[in-house]
């Protein structure tokens, strides 16, 4: 889809008129009147979905115009979900891919959209492509999150936990204030002695290994009465004890060292 403010025809931008004025009669007289492109229909389409205009994206879906990733990105920003509802109302799949994704895990961040997706059907387990043979589930992306209420409804809605979601909590942005989302992981059953990927967080270890290498004393502690174990060995790596000894951070090490005889 072509940039709409770069299209030149006087028809089109007052196609765009109509509908950012809601002016619905003259909005189907200039569709009617003019044989705009595919580009240009698309783009009206997004503009629509934008602007929260249910009546004018109904009439271009009914005339069949293609529902774009930029129309989705559109509707999202209105946050109609009125819009989305057209969407179904003319046959869009609601785990439709674009880009390997679904779009839940764009609406994420949003819990009023997240509600009302999951409540029309879209998958909280989809795997979403990251690369080749690398994937994740919508769980991985909430857990970027410092609330947990995003984690909470799409385990509501039957939702897994991903194992790579404990990964991204401990390494996400500020990871300080993730320490709730990380307790929370742990309450609910996440693999604690399963290992990430290099692309997770550089080493293919376990959680316990990489709450150890980022020297996060606070997610060690949860992780161990998780039942997370000291001396994992992962591939004939160190295990945890190990790698914070050969790190030279000795508290982790003492406490991981003591921890082993009665707790493992």
């Amino acid at each position: 889809m072509s940039d709409f403010n770069a299209l030149p025809n006087s028809e089109y931008h007052e196609a765009v008129e109509h509908i950012e004025k809601g002016e619905l009669k003259q909005f189907v007289e200039v569709l009617d009147a003019n044989p705009f492109c595919d580009d240009e229909k698309e783009s009206l389409l997004y503009i629509a979905c934008r602007a929260g205009n249910t009546e004018a994206v109904r009439i271009l879906l009914g005339r069949h115009v293609q529902i774009t990733f930029m129309c989705m990105l559109g509707a999202m920003n209105s946050r109609k979900t009125e819009v989305f509802q057209e969407f179904l109302n003319h046959g869009w799949d609601i785990d439709t891919r674009f880009g390997g994704t679904t779009f839940l895990c764009n609406i994420i961040f949003d819990g009023y959209l997240l509600s009302w997706f999951l409540d029309h059907g879209a998958d909280p387990n989809a795997k979403q492509v990251q690369a080749s043979n690398i994937y994740t589930t919508p769980t991985s992306f909430a857990a970027l999150f410092e609330s947990t209420s995003r984690m909470d409804r799409l385990l509501q809605y039957g939702a897994e936990i991903d194992p790579k979601a404990i990964f991204y909590a401990m390494r996400a942005r500020d990871a300080g204030d993730r320490i709730d989302m990380v307790k929370f992981l742990i309450e609910r059953g996440a693999e604690l002695n399963g290992r990430g990927s290099r692309r997770d967080y550089g080493n293919p270890m376990s959680p316990l290994h990489c709450a150890v290498a980022m020297g996060r004393i606070d997610f060690v502690e949860l992780l161990l009465h998780g039942g997370a174990k000291p001396n994992l060995e992962r591939f004939g790596k160190d295990t945890p004890t190990a790698l914070a000894l050969k790190e030279g951070k000795m508290d982790l090490y003492e406490m991981l060292s003591n921890w082993a005889p009665s707790k493992s």
